[in-house]
């Protein structure tokens, strides 16, 4: 079958429309934080009427609503838009709970460094691997993993006494498994059996989120976070924060 000059074209067009795109990303990328803040101001005015529509909701209804559709028409007529360029529309997060929180155990120096295609947790020394625990608003555990653990790491049999005093808690740590089931555990329990985590860090302290999301390039883009609370971190969603308002933005 011959193809035709112009079915040739199309798939040069479609390229050169994704460079262009590309380069507009970037573009966007680079303007100037002042501008880029009174766009994020606009928006969070027009987030107040949806902010207000959930907050009657929570009112009359005695729970956070499911979508923002279900404001729809009794506490908001529709949903406006950011109106800032090339970002989504308002996304609504119901997270039906309270505060989570993390907290770890330093495991020790590594030998080695981590892989670049990993993306290091911020939590600890970003040299020493860690155990990271994720706890649930009543504090009991929902998460237990290892973070930047060697692959040459050696397993030596779990003491309590040993973990506790800081002595070859890489080695240890792969048999804590097999020592102590973690999941669901309390935390009370926890400490009595490894001792204080050596450090602690609140990931979400909110029952919902309101979100606008803006795409940067290939790998980057920005959030700009709403939570009722107003209890930020000063790291989230792998960025850190940067008040406006009552909300915050964040670069990936």
């Amino acid at each position: 079958m011959k193809l035709s000059r112009q079915m040739i074209g199309l798939p040069i067009l479609a390229i050169a429309a994704g460079v262009l795109l590309l380069l507009w990303l970037d573009h966007r990328g680079s303007e100037p934080w002042n501008i880029r803040k009174t766009h994020l101001q606009t928006a969070a005015e027009e987030a107040q009427l949806v902010i207000d529509a959930i907050d009657r909701y929570v009112r009359f209804k005695g729970r956070t609503p499911e979508n923002l559709d279900a404001l729809i028409p009794d506490h908001i007529r529709w949903i406006p838009e950011p109106g800032i360029p090339g970002c989504g529309s308002f996304k609504y997060l119901n997270f039906g709970s309270g505060k989570i929180s993390t907290v770890w155990y330093d495991l020790g120096p590594r030998s080695d460094s981590p892989s670049p295609q990993v993306t290091p947790s911020i939590d600890g020394d970003p040299r020493h691997a860690i155990l990271l625990i994720t706890l649930s608003p009543d504090d009991f555990i929902i998460n237990a993993r290892f973070e930047r653990m060697p692959k040459d790491a050696g397993e030596l049999e779990f003491d309590p006494q040993q973990w506790k005093k800081g002595s070859n808690r890489m080695g240890m740590a792969l048999q804590l498994p097999d020592y102590a089931n973690l999941r669901k555990m309390p935390r009370s329990t926890l400490v009595t059996l490894l001792g204080p985590p050596d450090g602690s860090r609140v990931l979400r302290d909110t029952p919902w989120e309101l979100r606008i999301v803006c795409p940067k390039g290939l790998a980057e883009r920005e959030l700009f976070i709403y939570w009722p609370t107003g209890e930020y971190p000063d790291q989230i969603y792998g960025g850190t924060t940067r008040p406006v308002g009552g909300w915050v933005y964040i670069q990936k």
